[in-house]
C-alpha cells in the first residue's frame, strides 16, 4: 500500500545519497573529509580521532550532538570555529560581573566554501522542492539544516543552524543502535514503523530552536558564496484569519495571538571574530 511504496521511495533516496557520497569520497580520498571534520571539532565521543575508512562518509563514526552542533555552528559562522563555552556570565553576590573565559576562534574553512554550504543547507528547510526532508522544520526565520539516517535507522539525526544559533539532535537506543534500531516503536503514544531524521529528531530540533530563539531579533544570513548561490528565504509564519463580524456590525472580540515573544534576547557566547560580519552562532 501507500506506506510500503513510500518506504521504498525513502530507501531509494538514501541509496542514491549514499552512492553520491561514496563517489565524492573517491575524488577527495579517505583522509581529507575526516581531516576537515576534525578541524571543525568532530571527533569520536571519547575524544579519539575519526576513522579513515571508506564508510566514514556514510556516518559510521560514533560522535556527539555537541560536536555536530559545533560543526554546524562553524558553517553558519563563515568557516570560523569557536570552542564551546559553558558559562556566558558570572555575577557575584554584590551583582558585580566577574571575568569569564573569552571565545577562542580559528578559521578552518574558506569563507566562500562555508557560505556556499550554508546556502545549500537552507534549501533543505526552506527550499522549493516538495518532499524535502527538512520541510517541516521551517522556523519562520532564516535557517539551514540536514537530516541524518544511517542503515536500518540505528541512529537518526537532525542538525541545523540560524545565523546566530546551532543545534543537533540524536535519537537512538543507548543499548546500541545496530542491535536495537529505531523500528517498530511506540514513542509518546505514537507508533513508528521506522524513525527517520525528519520524523523525530527534526521536530525536537525545531521545538528547541524556537524556544531558544523566542524573543530574539531575527538574524539574516550574510553569505559570500561560490557560483552565485543565495540562501532560501523562510516563508512567513501562518496566522489565523480574522474572525468574522456579526450582522449587527458589532465587532466580534478576538483572543490575542498565542506565542507572543516575552523573553529577553540571549547574550551571544562568542563575539564576532574578524573578518566575519555577524556574531558567531552559539553551539
Amino acid at each position: 500500500g501507500f506506506r510500503r511504496s513510500r518506504f521504498h521511495r525513502l530507501q531509494n533516496r538514501h541509496a542514491v545519497s549514499f552512492a553520491f557520497f561514496m563517489g565524492l569520497e573517491q575524488k577527495t580520498g579517505l583522509c581529507a573529509p575526516a581531516d576537515i571534520a576534525e578541524s571543525m571539532g568532530v571527533r569520536h565521543g571519547d575524544g579519539s580521532p575519526l576513522d579513515r575508512f571508506p564508510s566514514f562518509t556514510l556516518g559510521t563514526d560514533l560522535v556527539t550532538p555537541m560536536a555536530m552542533s559545533g560543526a554546524y555552528a562553524t558553517i553558519a559562522n563563515h568557516g570560523m570555529r569557536c570552542l564551546p563555552l559553558a558559562v556566558f556570565d558570572i555575577v557575584d553576590r554584590n551583582l558585580v560581573s566577574q571575568p569569564v573565559a573569552q571565545p577562542q576562534c580559528t578559521r578552518v574553512l574558506d569563507r566562500k566554501v562555508a557560505d556556499t554550504v550554508a546556502s545549500i543547507l537552507t534549501g533543505v528547510i526552506d527550499g522549493p522542492l516538495q518532499g524535502r526532508t527538512g520541510q517541516k522544520m521551517s522556523l519562520g526565520r532564516p535557517a539551514g539544516g540536514k537530516t541524518g539516517t544511517i542503515n536500518d535507522s540505528a541512529a537518526v539525526w537532525f542538525a541545523g543552524f540560524t545565523p546566530d544559533l546551532a543545534g543537533a539532535v540524536w535519537v537512538g537506543d543507548p543499548r546500541g543502535g545496530q542491535a536495537h534500531p529505531m523500528k517498530n516503536l511506540t514513542i509518546g503514544g505514537q507508533y513508528f514503523d521506522q524513525v527517520f531524521g525528519s520524523s523525530l529528531p527534526g521536530p525536537i530540533w525545531k521545538q528547541a530552536m524556537l524556544g531558544a530563539l523566542d524573543g530574539t531579533p531575527e538574524a539574516q544570513f550574510d553569505l559570500r558564496t561560490l557560483f552565485g548561490l543565495s540562501a532560501f528565504t523562510a516563508p512567513p509564519p501562518v496566522t489565523n484569519p480574522p474572525s468574522p463580524t456579526s450582522t449587527s456590525g458589532s465587532p466580534v472580540p478576538t483572543t490575542s495571538p498565542s506565542g507572543s515573544a516575552t523573553a529577553s534576547p540571549t547574550k551571544s557566547a562568542t563575539p564576532t571574530p574578524p573578518p566575519t560580519t555577524t556574531p558567531p552562532p552559539v553551539p
